[in-house]
């Protein structure tokens, strides 16, 4: 299983907690999810953070290409709303993570593309994640 994070920070944290849960066989890799190269996978999971990607629906089907036939892409996107208290403030971490200017409602306009079931099922993230 490959955890793979721009963030080394994040990682740090992800390898700590795999220790302290006894988790064997995680590989922390900080590298670029969009060129990443490792494959094929079962799963390709995008935590809250599908639409930071640079294209949404581009990245999700590229990361669909590393799935082994039969795969599953799984993302999870916010509820609508749930962005406008701190998005300004998750922006610029990402930013500063992704050593860019910070374009704060980068993210936004994405994750407000699929905020709702409706409005996720219109975009072309719906059967993406899945590889024959």
């Amino acid at each position: 299983m490959d955890a793979v994070d721009l963030a080394g920070e994040l990682l740090a944290h992800g390898r700590r907690r795999a220790a302290a849960e006894g988790l064997r066989g995680v590989r922390f890799v900080q590298a670029d999810a969009t060129t990443w190269e490792d494959h094929p996978y079962d799963v390709v999971q995008c935590v809250h953070g599908v639409f930071f990607l640079p294209d949404m629906d581009a990245s999700a089907s590229r990361l669909t290409g590393l799935l082994a036939p039969g795969g599953r892409l799984v993302v999870t996107a916010w509820a609508q709303g749930a962005m406008e208290g701190f998005g300004r403030l998750f922006a610029e971490a990402v930013a500063r993570v992704r050593e860019t200017p910070t374009a704060a409602p980068a993210g936004k306009q994405a994750a407000s593309r699929i905020d709702t079931e409706d409005e996720l099922a219109a975009t072309s993230l719906i059967g993406a994640g899945t590889r024959s």
